[in-house]
């Protein structure tokens, strides 16, 4: 029994190292979320191996806590990017003309606060 929990071991740290491979290159922010998602599922996986090898239930609180706190991350993830609208491709990477001084990006806190009110007014519903 202790092959196929090292071998079990070992597919879910390849799929953590392929995980981090996509969070460091994923080609836009919603990828990276998504793969940070798929990590915390993986470390929940690797520590459930690592009970069930043990045969001890005293991580099984960790076990709790770290899937509860995935479930909140990827629930706020999706209402940022709900928040925010679709996202918009990127141009190509160039070098900018000469003429043109570089812009400052937008303040990112100052477009997620600006939604948010958005979400929070009450719709005038029948007989309002």
């Amino acid at each position: 029994m202790q092959v196929v929990y090292t071998i079990t071991l070992a597919m879910v740290t390849a799929a953590g190292l392929l995980t981090l491979v996509r969070v460091v290159r994923g080609p836009s922010e919603l990828d990276r979320v998504v793969a940070l998602d798929v990590l915390v599922v993986l470390i929940v996986t690797a520590v459930t191996v690592e009970v069930a090898r043990l045969q001890e239930g005293f991580n099984l609180a960790l076990l709790g806590s770290v899937a509860l706190l995935g479930f909140l991350g990827a629930a706020t993830a999706a209402r940022l990017v709900e928040l925010r609208g679709p996202p918009t491709p990127r141009p190509p990477r160039s070098s900018p003309p000469a003429s043109d001084p570089p812009r400052p990006s937008p303040r990112w806190p100052s477009r997620l606060w600006s939604g948010l009110g958005r979400s929070v007014r009450r719709r005038p519903g029948p007989g309002r």
